[in-house]
Formats: structure tokens, sequence, C-alpha cells
């Protein structure tokens, strides 16, 4: 039996504000929480301040 081998690409992203802020836009946050819900002691803060 040949051994598959999937073809995925993987890079580190070092700036978490540009992930932070893809995140933010793309509304992965609010999908996350509407599907799956919270938990009632978990509480995270996000914030998005453009830069001018």
């Amino acid at each position: 039996m040949e051994e598959i081998t999937p073809k995925i690409k993987v890079q580190d992203i070092d700036h978490s504000g540009i992930v932070a802020g893809i995140i933010h836009q793309m509304g992965l946050v609010e999908l996350l929480d509407q599907e799956m819900g919270t938990h009632c002691q978990l509480s995270i803060l996000l914030e998005w301040r453009p830069i001018s």
C-alpha cells in the first residue's frame, strides 16, 4: 500500500498584530462563539483600534 503525503505548506507568522487584525476582519471569534458557545469562566477582551 502506497503512503499518501498531504501537500500542506505551513508558515509561522511572527506578527501577532497582523494575525489579530485578520481574525477581527473575518469575524472569526464571533463565529466560533456562535457555533460553540462560550464558557462561563472565560472572558476575553479584544479591542480593535486601527492606526490612524
